[in-house]
């Protein structure tokens, strides 16, 4: 079941956080005589992040959450539209997506979110084939159309490995619950390295968080883990300079630089014509 929220577009599919990267424009009453009816060529691309917690608080202000930043550099560009702006059933192009999954299936065996590490893998492997069958001509419908960095899968994908965890400030949040410690460094170490690999072998761009965050130097992650496991305000900056990295070497047509706007600075709109100008390409 999807649940959304109207400023931020946060789905929650199946337990897990689709976070569709931008903020939604809301068009007034006045300019609906203006929509758009040619289904899903004229709609503007989207991203999305699936993941867990760490990808839910990447919204978190306070924290200078990365997913907050993502949405700053490329809120004209891929542009959420109100659900009456699309017709039902219309396949809403997909420029990127980001799949970050892995510490809570690291907790230790026995604990209740403990996924073995062969079925992590087989997951994430049936995640990311899913991914791929799902957006088949997704190249289409790029604003570079003649670039499919990953033919003949044309969807674009970025896997993100698990961080570190600091085992000192994790044992004390779980102390204050009533609970013992859930995780061990070389434990969570094994997920990010599976999630690295199967990246190579099915040839999808990924961001090693584990070895950006400090291979779990506990002084490091003192500094990038809020409270041992969720990224703060510096963790948050670190992925989102590793994601951005990432996104340019393999999908250089996606620079938030050279993108083509969604909707106009307010300086390009046209004064005799304003609402035509904002709606003409969107």
């Amino acid at each position: 079941m999807a649940h959304w929220n109207s400023r931020s577009a946060v789905v929650i599919l199946g337990g897990l956080a689709g976070i569709a990267l931008v903020t939604n424009i809301i068009l007034n009453k006045k300019l609906r005589q203006h929509e758009r009816d040619d289904g899903a060529e004229s709609a503007p691309p989207r991203m999305i992040a699936f993941g867990d917690s760490v990808t839910q608080y990447g919204f978190d202000a306070e924290k200078m959450g990365w997913l907050a930043q993502v949405c700053n550099v490329h809120l004209r560009l891929h542009v959420i539209m109100l659900d009456r702006l699309f017709k039902a059933g219309a396949a809403q192009p997909t420029a990127l997506v980001t799949v970050f999954l892995g510490i809570n299936d690291a907790v230790l065996p026995g604990e209740k979110q403990h996924v073995p590490l062969p079925e992590y893998r087989a997951n994430m492997n049936a995640i990311v084939n899913h991914l791929r069958t799902a957006y088949p001509d997704a190249a289409k419908r790029l604003m570079v159309p003649s670039q499919c960095p990953s033919a003949p899968f044309c969807v674009q994908l970025v896997l993100i490995a698990p961080a570190p965890v600091h085992l000192g400030k994790w044992e004390a949040h779980r102390a204050k619950q009533g609970r013992p410690l859930d995780r061990s460094q070389e434990h969570t170490l094994q997920y990010a390295r599976a999630c690295l690999a199967l990246a190579r072998d099915m040839g999808v761009p990924a961001v090693d968080l584990h070895t950006a965050l400090g291979s779990g130097d506990q002084e490091l992650a003192d500094k990038y883990l809020h409270d041992g496991l969720h990224l703060s305000a510096e963790g948050n900056a670190v992925l989102f300079t590793e994601l951005q990295r990432t996104i340019l070497a393999a999908y250089p047509h996606l620079d938030p630089d050279t993108m083509k706007m969604q909707a106009p600075w307010h300086g390009h709109v046209d004064e005799d014509s304003p609402e035509e100008s904002i709606l003409r390409d969107l």
